[in-house]
């Protein structure tokens, strides 16, 4: 650990609480007090998760140990208003399965929150806890759930819930969307913010598959970012459903539902190419990956004619309803 003042190493000093440590958060208080999220790993035991909260003078103040092991769940937490400490453990008997404990100030346990549903074939991990305006805590991260009986596999997919600053269950929220070719869904929410007017701003990554990938000449994984935006109550849409398919949402990046059937073929092609369901669209724009706009054409009608082009694109449609959708293409000659 480096205590730097002016781009200047000012003071610095090594862990050693076992075999190994390992740091996973860092985070100073209004008082200048430090804590660390540790892992610690010793010889011929599991790893355990730690708190230690150091004075300005990096003495340490207090420490404290997880009496059970770490499982797959890393410490990821923060600092509550009050001084009290939350970090993110595994649940007893559920090692991919998180739960979140909050430490008193003098390192005893307040509370200890598990979800309602615990089951080895429901899987939940989580990359950030953070605290909202009103008090209550916020979590997300990955979940799968091989119990449900949906178009693809959820095996790890973005993850938002909600608790109470007191540790009582509020809801739980899942996206997943429907990638051709591979049977299962992958994803994960990396962080997330409160807006002003409660709403909830996540963000992650979500895996597409490119079927023709120009730079490998074949099939490949597509990893894209995810930015969701949820009401309070984790909400995107008038269902409000615990699991939400969110490639039939409407927005920029998404087909909204009504026109998921509208799109460009044969793909990849030699620049001519068809859309169906035509009649909906009332203009398109082609975009190289830079972003930059370089063809635009209004009532296309059936067949568009790309011959000038080659390589991977990513085509905009416009409907007569104002919603907009996105399509990448690969054109080869």
């Amino acid at each position: 650990l480096f205590d730097i003042k002016e781009g200047i190493p000012d003071t610095s000093f090594i862990l050693d609480l076992g075999l190994g440590t390992l740091t996973w958060e860092l985070y100073a208080d209004k008082d200048g007090l430090i804590t660390l999220h540790v892992v610690i790993m010793n010889t011929g035991q599991s790893d355990r998760s730690a708190i230690i909260k150091y004075d300005k003078s990096y003495k340490v103040k207090w420490q404290w140990t997880a009496e059970n092991p770490n499982g797959l769940q890393l410490p990821y937490g923060c600092e509550l208003k009050d001084g009290r400490i939350i970090m993110a453990m595994h649940t007893p008997g559920y090692s991919n399965t998180g739960s979140v404990w909050c430490i008193n100030p003098d390192s005893t346990i307040s509370w200890k929150f598990e979800f309602p549903e615990k089951s080895g074939m429901i899987s939940r991990k989580f990359f950030r806890l953070k605290q909202l305006k009103n008090g209550d805590i916020v979590g997300v991260g990955h979940y799968g759930n091989r119990k449900l009986n949906l178009e693809k596999e959820i095996s790890r997919v973005p993850f938002i819930f909600r608790i109470s600053k007191e540790g009582q269950f509020l809801w739980e929220k899942a996206f997943y969307n429907v990638p051709p070719v591979i049977d299962y869904s992958i994803g994960v929410f990396l962080d997330v913010e409160e807006i002003e007017n409660g709403d909830l701003l996540c963000v992650g990554s979500i895996r597409n598959y490119l079927v023709n990938d120009p730079v490998t000449n074949g099939e490949r994984v597509d990893d894209d970012i995810l930015i969701i935006r949820t009401d309070a109550d984790g909400c995107v849409d008038d269902r409000c459903d615990t699991v939400t398919r969110i490639d039939t949402l409407a927005s920029t990046a998404y087909s909204p539902p009504g026109t998921q059937d509208v799109l460009l073929y044969p793909n990849p092609s030699d620049g001519t190419m068809y859309i169906g369901g035509h009649e909906s669209v009332i203009s398109l724009e082609v975009y190289d990956l830079q972003g930059r706009r370089i063809h635009r054409l209004k009532d296309p009608g059936s067949r568009v004619d790309l011959t000038f082009l080659a390589g991977m694109y990513v085509v905009r449609l416009y409907f007569k309803n104002g919603r907009v959708s996105h399509q990448k293409i690969v054109i080869n000659h």
